[in-house]
């Protein structure tokens, strides 16, 4: 005998448990994506891979920085904190965009992470 299973987000417990999951999928692609960038950066300094950050929803956002490296100054711009409903990742360093159209790592990495995301919805549902 066949049997129907109905979901219902009518309640508050029910789109609490929703917004939840929700989020936690947004992290996990967001720290997949940050993980992701780092390991495909063209590695020209550790100052870039220092700078990539994944800031789940509700995060806080990072400041910005000077640094000397090796004799040379680096900044990284500040990231804004992300909103409940959104993650962020950003590669903060100033020559990043530079970097990136010469060598995608950032977006490749995205792809990659974004490919994954049956996974991440599947973990989470269970």
């Amino acid at each position: 005998m066949a049997s129907n299973v109905v979901v219902s987000l009518n309640t508050k417990a029910s789109k609490a448990a929703f917004d939840a999951a929700k989020r936690q999928i947004l992290a996990a692609l967001a720290e997949a994506t940050a993980a992701g960038a780092v390991a495909g950066s063209p590695h020209v300094s550790d100052f870039l891979e220092s700078t990539v950050v994944a800031i789940p929803p509700g995060g806080a956002g990072v400041a910005a920085r000077d640094e000397m490296v090796g004799g040379e100054h680096k900044q990284a711009v500040a990231v804004d904190a992300a909103g409940a409903d959104e993650a962020i990742v950003a590669v903060a360093a100033v020559y990043a965009l530079y970097v990136e159209l010469r060598h995608p790592f950032l977006l490749e990495a995205a792809i990659r992470a974004s490919a994954q995301l049956d996974a991440y919805v599947r973990k989470v549902a269970l």
